[in-house]
This record gives structure tokens, sequence and C-alpha cells, in this order.
């Protein structure tokens, strides 16, 4: 797994990425493990001075499979890498159940091998 951590409009110093690293690339490769995944993650200070003004995107890269894109602001910004890492969690968990049930029900449209490559981590997903 690849972790990219951008910062827009503020410093972005070693312990915000060191948080991001912790909250969200652990979080990621504990529920789905694969070299190929990328995992963006921006920060960003929109207005400074405002309230909601610190704003946290990821976008997850799956290979073979469904790009998942999240947004979330707050008034801090470990605030909203929180709220974002639980939307992320949430989606992941969606897309991997809408595999497995399309896999099931036989879809032809559907390749088993989309997941092949990658170890998922039945715990993980059920604890969520």
């Amino acid at each position: 797994m690849q972790l990219i951590v951008k910062g827009h409009h503020l410093q972005l110093t070693e312990a915000m990425k060191e948080y991001v690293a912790e909250k969200i690339g652990k979080h990621v490769e504990r529920i789905l493990n694969h070299p190929a995944l990328i995992v963006d993650v921006e920060l960003t200070d929109t207005e400074a001075n405002k309230g909601d003004d610190k704003e946290c995107r990821i976008t997850l890269s799956i290979p073979k499979g469904k790009t998942i894109n999240i947004t979330e602001k707050a008034d801090d910004l470990y605030k909203a890498i929180d709220l974002a890492k639980d939307r992320l969690a949430r989606q992941m968990k969606r897309e991997i159940e809408r595999r497995r049930d399309l896999r099931r029900s036989g879809n032809s449209d559907f390749e088993p091998s989309d997941f092949s490559g990658y170890e998922l981590n039945e715990a993980a997903i059920d604890e969520e």
C-alpha cells in the first residue's frame, strides 16, 4: 500500500503525517491489504479564522475496483481526519460486501479474481 499525504495552505508537520499514517494507513491495511492500493490524503486549511475551515480529503484507489473519495470538514484538522477515517471504513466495508454479494449471486459481469490478490481481514470488517 502506498500512502501519500499532502498539505494545502498549511504547514504539514511530522506529527500530522504520523497521525494520518496511524489513523488512516494502518486502518486501511488492517481491512484491505494489497501492495497496489494507493491512499491519497490531502489536508487543507480552506479559510483562515473561520469555523469548519479544516478539510481532509481521502482518495482510495482500488485496482480492478472502485475509487473511493471522502471529504470531511471540521474546526480542527485532527477531528476532520477522524471523521474521514470513519466514513472511509464504512465505504470500504460497503464495497467489500457489494463484491461478495456479486460473487455469490453469480453475476456474469463480476470477475471472481477482482479481489484475488487482496488479504481481507474478516474480523476487522465485522467489528466496524
